[in-house]
């Protein structure tokens, strides 16, 4: 006899809810490879995961993206156990 399924739900949130489009090129060169996305559906990560994988001081311009990138980071860390989709 075939297992009864067990539905699971979960809350996310779009990336583009999250992270401004001038960051964005950005911050998937710095968690590409860490996390895997493309042709997916979702593609749900921990927000404090992508907080914890951001290196915004390996940055070298003028220390304007630097900034934002650190204030992407703490906004990342608030909603800690929050899922990001990434395919959004």
């Amino acid at each position: 006899m075939a297992k009864k399924l067990e539905i699971q739900t979960c809350q996310f949130v779009a990336s583009t809810d999250v992270i401004p489009s001038h960051l964005m090129e950005t911050v998937a060169e710095q968690i590409n490879g860490v996390f895997s996305w493309g042709d997916n559906n979702r593609s749900l990560v921990l927000a404090r995961d992508i907080a914890n994988n951001i290196d915004a001081e390996s940055m070298s311009d003028d220390g304007v993206e630097r900034r934002q990138l650190n204030a992407l980071v703490k906004k990342l860390l608030k909603l800690d156990d929050m899922y990001i989709d990434l395919e959004n």
